[in-house]
């Protein structure tokens, strides 16, 4: 049944591929780059080749979001290479998938850093990361093998941070313009004293794909609706092809909570420390 599945997505593909007839903007010379590097369009990337086209979608403030074609069909390109090789395998090796995984990510993320150049998100801004996040077997396993010694040590501190804002009773939660990073629950990989993820390189992809185009304030805010960006190729393709190398690992379908595996994982194992410790004193 995966095979089939891998088939039809290699077809639909390459359909996309052969079809592609999306036509370039033009991009004047004393125009700002739309790569973001605040140079003018003259003095950055007129002699490179790159053909650009605007996104689905403007930013509240106007701005227009950029696409980058050549990444486009390089990640399309990429996307079909990989599931080539899952193509009529009935397993492959842990090893093996997190290679690939990279190999996806390494197409994905030029890709996605472009459409998400000028959007309102932008560094230490940390709204979005106190909400639990869905993966595959194959994303924890990557962010498993980035855990050390300092992750541990945030995941702790995390965990702490966690269980002191469950205590405050609701009718104490009247900052609703800094909800969520005021009473909500954070992810075990923020820093939030830096502002940052302590795993960034192995994030898993709903992070990589995350950012909005309505007001960063609203994220923060509690009920507030928000405006994310979700597309057919960004999103919906590459869930697939990550579930198709996680099926091919771990031969199953299920998924892992963040909060549930990293909260409670790290919960257990310090216990059976301490009870193991008890026992030998």
């Amino acid at each position: 049944m995966i095979d089939f599945e891998i088939d039809e997505m290699i077809s639909q593909l390459e359909i996309v591929m052969r079809g592609y007839n999306r036509k370039p903007i033009e991009i004047h010379r004393n125009q700002l780059c739309p790569c973001g590097s605040g140079e003018k369009f003259k003095k950055c990337h007129i002699d490179s080749g790159t053909k650009w086209d605007e996104g689905p979608f403007r930013f509240y403030d106007g701005s227009i979001m950029y696409e980058n074609l050549n990444l486009y069909l390089n990640l399309l390109e990429t996307m079909r290479r990989i599931l080539l090789r899952l193509k009529n395998t009935n397993s492959i090796n842990e090893s093996l998938g997190l290679q690939l995984i990279d190999e996806l990510y390494g197409a994905y993320d030029p890709a996605m850093q472009q459409l998400q150049r000028n959007a309102p998100c932008r560094k230490g801004c940390i709204s979005c990361c106190f909400q639990d996040v869905v993966l595959e077997k194959i994303e924890s396993r990557k962010i498993l093998n980035s855990i050390n010694k300092d992750v541990n040590n945030n995941i702790k501190r995390n965990m702490k941070e966690k269980k002191e804002r469950e205590k405050i009773p609701l009718s104490s939660k009247t900052d609703v313009k800094n909800y969520r990073t005021n009473y909500s629950t954070p992810c075990p990989f923020l820093n939030i004293e830096k502002g940052e993820c302590s795993i960034y390189q192995a994030r898993p992809f709903r992070c990589r794909l995350h950012f909005v185009y309505t007001p960063p304030n609203l994220c923060n805010e509690k009920g507030r609706k928000i405006d994310r960006y979700s597309g057919p190729t960004y999103d919906l393709y590459m869930q697939d092809v990550i579930k198709f190398i996680n099926q091919k690992v771990y031969g199953d379908v299920s998924k892992n909570h963040l909060y549930a595996q990293f909260y409670e994982e790290t919960s257990t194992l310090g216990k059976l420390f301490r009870f193991v410790k008890r026992i030998g004193k």
